[in-house]
């Protein structure tokens, strides 16, 4: 038998290359499907972009990912804290990881106590980060005085997000809804050892320096899907009781380079794909 020419041959691979093409659009069409499904649908609450409440984003449930946002709140010191950052620019204190953290607010003056804290902030956020930040939460720790077992601790935590009201959320102009849903206990974790000048310092609490805790939190929290590259806008707001609001406006620019906040990482940011979407699940 004769060998193919060099003509058959490149028809042939080329043959194989649209084969793959209409596979691979397939793929892409159904796995859209079920990002779409699973970002957006009944288990998102009706939320799009918002990662379900029952769900394991990027391997841990909300209620972890609230003890992990508390580790990182507390391991920064106040004065460059995000909590007490009325601009934005003391976003990326202490991020890492796949999932990037926003921050509430605290009053002006902290001693002096306010009804309502505000703040609006403008920072750049790397592409391809979750995103995940509490509407309202709150933290019980032994330290604190706030108990010794687990059940003191929940419960102490759980107090504060019984009264809450007023909660809301906007993501780009889309207000979600059924922002209960998203409630989120954690089991008990240990922060700490707390810097020098942290929050409990700054609150009043001495010896506070290098500090460890059990504790437990509880809150309303939002993990949204890494966003698009661009600006976006996400306002949140609540309170507890009528004894203090908080009303928090982030401008963020999703850039295109770099994972970590570092303005000189250069590191390409790898394509969205459904492979990396799947992991988030993980």
């Amino acid at each position: 038998m004769r060998a193919p020419g060099r003509g058959t041959r490149t028809a042939v691979i080329l043959m194989v290359v649209l084969l793959l093409a209409g596979l691979a659009a397939v793929a892409l069409a159904n796995s859209g499907k079920e990002v779409s499904e699973q970002f957006g649908g009944n288990g998102g609450q009706g939320n799009p972009g918002v990662l379900p409440p029952n769900a394991n984003p990027f391997g841990m449930s909300y209620g972890q990912w609230g003890a992990e946002w508390w580790k990182w709140a507390l391991s920064v010191p106040f004065a460059v804290n995000p909590m007490n950052d009325q601009t934005g620019a003391n976003a990326a204190q202490g991020q890492s990881g796949r999932v990037w953290f926003l921050a509430g607010t605290f009053c002006v003056d902290i001693n002096a106590g306010c009804a309502l804290a505000t703040a609006t902030r403008t920072c750049t956020v790397p592409a391809g980060k979750g995103i995940f930040f509490p509407i309202l939460n709150s933290e019980c720790s032994t330290f604190e005085g706030n108990g010794t077992t687990y059940a003191e601790l929940r419960d102490c935590a759980r107090a504060a997000g019984d009264i809450a009201t007023g909660l809301a959320c906007e993501v780009d102009g889309v207000s979600l809804g059924n922002l209960d849903a998203y409630r989120a206990t954690s089991g008990l974790f240990t922060w700490g050892p707390l810097p020098d000048g942290n929050i409990l310092e700054a609150f009043g609490l001495p010896n506070t320096v290098g500090a460890t805790s059990a504790a437990a939190q509880d809150g309303f929290y939002i993990m949204l899907a890494p966003l698009k590259t661009g600006p976006h806008t996400i306002h949140f707001a609540g309170a507890f009781g009528s004894s203090f609001a908080l009303d928090v406006t982030y401008h963020l620019t999703v850039g295109g380079l770099g994972r970590s906040a570092d303005p000189t990482d250069m590191t390409p940011v790898k394509p969205m794909t459904w492979g990396s979407l799947k992991t988030i699940y993980r």
